[in-house]
């Protein structure tokens, strides 16, 4: 098979356990279940419907997390304030009256908290930078802030029907004119991490499918994200490489790992994709500059999906920092990168990559919260 169109193949994404079960144990162990967590819904009882009225279509990874919470909450709100409460209490509609009120309020501060310790979305009640949820709002605005942070301390990226088994939100509740389902509507799961950079780069690899080495070379965003609030002159190239292939189910699955991740910060912006890719050890059409973060043979895994009768996927990366100068900037723990493929533009490789890389990455202060301005001297 010619090495151009190696991966142009229909590779699916693998949730599949026998391809789980190819992998190395200690790969198996760390891998979460294989899928883009921008793609799940933002409630799990309203699902993506807001979006879908406002839009007409779905959203994707690349619609901005605000006006995703935005519209759901626009969306809930209609739909609260459109039903039939005339059973209940004048007490009980006043309360409900009142609240959808301050839903409003909260929905204009646009002051929302993110999902900084979840590898999925999740609700998330009081964030570390102390932006507060839609439901935490209206507790702390009706019942103050020491409930509300009380409830944070237990449940703190729990689903409101589980918080609603505490006595005293179930007393709240009751007195509120909502149901517990009508609450759990209004609240919105978030996605995890922050997203701390943006690349669009291409890949080529191995003869053969599937192929039993990959490789990326990248270009990074330099004027978004985590890179947004201090000059960066030059430019930055993400390098993966030479991921091995772990395990497949012909024709259509694979699973890579044990490759190498290296950001490289380089003063001169003078990097070119060549008709033919690099070298193997070597992107030799970029300059590689300063290394800022790396982690050596510590990609937990790489899952790639193609459809070849859109010729487009998607992947998903797992990996976890280890060296590297400014890798602290990218928080702790894992570090994950979701993006989307096509069938490349560029005679020698493979695909086109185009995704972001999340983490609980540093971020510019610019219109920061009094919350995120203190967190800076934290």
């Amino acid at each position: 098979m010619p090495r151009v169109s190696c991966l142009t193949a229909a590779l699916a994404i693998v949730l599949l356990p026998v391809v789980l079960a190819l992998l190395p144990s200690s790969a198996a162990a760390v891998a979460p279940p294989f899928r883009n967590p921008a793609l799940a819904p933002i409630n799990p009882i309203t699902g993506d419907a807001s979006f879908v009225a406002a839009f007409g279509r779905s959203p994707s990874p690349a619609d901005d997390e605000d006006l995703w919470i935005d519209t759901h909450l626009a969306f809930v709100i209609e739909v609260l304030a459109s039903r039939d409460v005339s059973a209940l209490p004048p007490s009980l509609q006043a309360a409900r009256c009142q609240l959808l009120d301050r839903l409003r309020e909260y929905r204009g501060r646009r002051e929302f908290p993110r999902n900084y310790d979840r590898i999925e979305r999740a609700p998330c009640f009081i964030d570390r930078d102390d932006n507060i949820c839609a439901v935490g709002y209206l507790i702390e605005q009706s019942a103050g802030r020491e409930m509300a942070e009380a409830i944070n301390a237990k449940y703190q990226y729990a689903s409101l029907t589980e918080i609603a088994t505490e006595p005293q939100v179930r007393t709240w509740i009751a007195a509120s004119g909502f149901t517990v389902r009508e609450l759990a509507m209004i609240q919105p799961w978030y996605l995890p991490m922050a997203e701390c950079c943006r690349f669009t780069g291409h890949s080529y690899s191995s003869g053969g499918f599937p192929p039993s080495k990959l490789w990326l070379v990248a270009k990074v965003d330099p004027e978004w994200g985590m890179f947004a609030g201090r000059s960066v002159e030059g430019e930055l190239t993400l390098v993966i490489g030479e991921l091995t292939l772990y395990g497949a189910v012909p024709p259509n699955s694979a699973v890579y790992g044990a490759g190498t991740l290296q950001l490289w910060e380089d003063p001169l912006s003078n990097s070119i994709y060549l008709p033919y890719p690099p070298s193997a050890a070597v992107p030799a059409w970029f300059s590689n500059g300063s290394l800022h973060s790396s982690s050596s043979l510590l990609v937990q895994w790489l899952g790639l999906s193609f459809r070849p009768e859109t010729g487009g996927g998607e992947f998903a990366v797992m990996f976890k920092l280890d060296g590297g100068d400014r890798r602290d900037e990218f928080g702790h723990g894992y570090v994950e990168i979701y993006g989307t493929v096509r069938r490349s533009s560029i005679a020698g490789y493979d695909l086109d990559w185009e995704g972001t890389v999340r983490s609980g990455c540093m971020t510019p202060v610019a219109d920061a919260t009094w919350g995120r301005i203190k967190a800076q001297y934290r």
